[in-house]
């Protein structure tokens, strides 16, 4: 910027009414670099007042100077521009703020210039524009076209301010403001945007060539830096990642849903849900055999020893069922003490082995031993006559072992 220009120009306010206007002419001669204020005959001059409303302004304020009259303060300038907002008959040189901020620079190259602005409720007289070389006029709506002093001195300064310094001070870029991407890193984007828009089903009623199309040319027009590209390569990735929490999470929250908490087997709706497809599968002819195991003597070893012994027979017994069980089957904890295993492709003679394991490791197992623990088996064949359903299935195996209970009972 060059200073020695500004300080060739000079603020003149002809006969000012109001302090606050004094400020706010003060506030603008700050914020455009201008440090010569002049007053002709001001009704008030409070060097106190203006600086509470023009903070920091000691300085300029200290600077001012009062003149008796208009002439006197305008005495050394080569250049002298007026300011008007009123319709005047006589001929003069009007010019606009743009071409009256050029005219100011050059001319104060070669000596001082000075803008007068006039009084607040008439602004300058006839006799006032006589002493300038133009007039700058400042265009406004028709129906309010007068300014106040700071709007006005506004105006002039900043045409100056520009023509001067050429405002080519770098405008502000961020604290985080990068390189321009390459192009290989705006494909990294569009990728990442294009993997994030499939996730969602955004394409499903679009044409993808057609919308990463009109992406490009957003991406393009916009000229993003490479913090802005990563940016919106994030947003495609973390979509992606979104939905593939969402989904695991999905996941477990069914899992939860169809696992038993205590044994971790499948729980009675998990059962049904598999069992409903080998009913499926037995009605196309594969063999099929339900066994239900329910505990003997089960509430006695809660009443003796306590839930807690309980829970562990509950879960020794679902171990056992589990690790004799073929891995493509399953075995379901029924509902309190009585299990379900499945046992595809098995006919009565094999579901009966299966038992045999079962109960020969429940009789070496000390543990159940020692809570006075059996169980009661229930087996029922799959047959499209008899229990041609999943109902009539369990139904079957539940009078087989009620049948079995009994039967064991002295």
């Amino acid at each position: 910027m060059s200073h020695d220009l500004l300080s060739r120009i000079i603020i003149v306010l002809d006969h000012p009414k109001n302090v606050v206007n004094i400020a706010g002419v003060t506030r603008v001669m700050q914020n455009f670099g201008l440090k010569t204020l002049r007053l002709v005959n001001p009704e008030e001059f409070n060097a106190y007042r203006i600086e509470g409303i023009a903070h920091r302004s000691t300085d300029l304020v200290n600077a001012t100077t009062i003149h008796t009259t208009l002439q006197d303060a305008v005495g050394d300038a080569s250049f002298i521009l007026g300011t008007t907002g009123r319709p005047r008959t006589a001929g003069r040189t009007y010019i606009r703020p743009r071409e009256a901020g050029t005219l100011l620079a050059e001319r104060a190259a070669t000596g001082k210039v000075v803008i007068i602005l006039g009084r607040e409720d008439r602004g300058l007289t006839n006799e006032a524009l006589d002493l300038c070389h133009a007039v700058m006029i400042i265009p406004t709506d028709s129906e309010h076209p007068s300014l106040n002093l700071a709007q006005a001195c506004l105006v002039a300064a900043y045409e100056i301010f520009l023509a001067v310094d050429g405002g080519e001070d770098t405008l502000p870029q961020g604290r985080r403001a990068s390189r321009p991407p390459t192009q290989a890193e705006l494909e990294e984007t569009y990728a990442a945007l294009e993997t994030g828009l499939h996730r969602i089903e955004f394409f499903k009623a679009r044409e993808p060539s057609a919308v990463l199309r009109t992406i490009r040319t957003i991406v393009s027009r916009a000229t993003p830096d490479l913090r802005e590209a990563r940016l919106l390569a994030a947003i495609g990735y973390e979509i992606d990642h979104y939905i593939n929490r969402n989904e695991l999470l999905q996941a477990d929250l069914q899992a939860l849903t169809l696992t038993d908490p205590l044994t971790g087997l499948p729980n009675r709706r998990h059962l049904e849900v598999y069992l409903e497809r080998e009913i499926e599968a037995a009605q196309r002819g594969r063999k099929l055999v339900l066994a239900m195991f329910d505990l003997d003597n089960f509430k006695g070893c809660n009443d003796t020893f306590g839930h807690v012994v309980g829970d562990k027979v509950l879960m020794t017994l679902g171990q056992i069922l589990n690790a004799e069980n073929r891995a493509m089957n399953i075995v379901a904890r029924y509902g309190g003490d009585e299990f379900v295993a499945v046992l595809s492709e098995t006919d009565i003679t094999g579901a009966e082995l299966y038992v045999q394991r079962v109960t020969e490791r429940m009789a070496s197992n000390t543990q159940l031993l020692e809570y006075g623990i059996t169980v009661s088996v229930g087996l029922a064949e799959f047959d499209q006559t008899s229990a041609a359903s999943m109902e009539s299935l369990i139904q079957a195996a539940d009078m087989d072992m009620y049948s079995a209970k009994e039967a064991s009972r002295p």
